[in-house]
């Protein structure tokens, strides 16, 4: 895989498509999650609550591994320190 579609967040958890792959994804993600519980509710009405949950459990895990396996870097917590927050800056001055 040498062409990434996300980076690492700067701040907070995850990462932002940087490739119009990583967006085409992430709305293609949104479309079949969308449409896929649509579906379920149209057919099996309030039954369908435990199969959609599955389905949209299972749809967003596949959309996490993609996305983890096709980003430039590790996923980790990314917090800001006091000299990159803006509004410290800010009020220092």
């Amino acid at each position: 895989m040498d062409q990434h579609w996300y980076e690492p967040k700067a701040y907070g958890y995850g990462a932002v498509p940087i490739h119009w792959k990583g967006v085409a994804f992430a709305v293609a993600f949104m479309a079949a999650l969308l449409g896929g519980l649509a579906v379920i509710a149209l057919t099996l009405g309030a039954a369908g609550a435990l199969p959609g949950l599955i389905y949209a459990a299972g749809l967003t895990a596949l959309f996490l591994k993609v996305c983890r396996r096709r980003t430039n870097g590790p996923w980790r917590w990314r917090e800001s320190t006091p000299s990159q927050d803006a509004v410290t800056r800010y009020l220092s001055k």
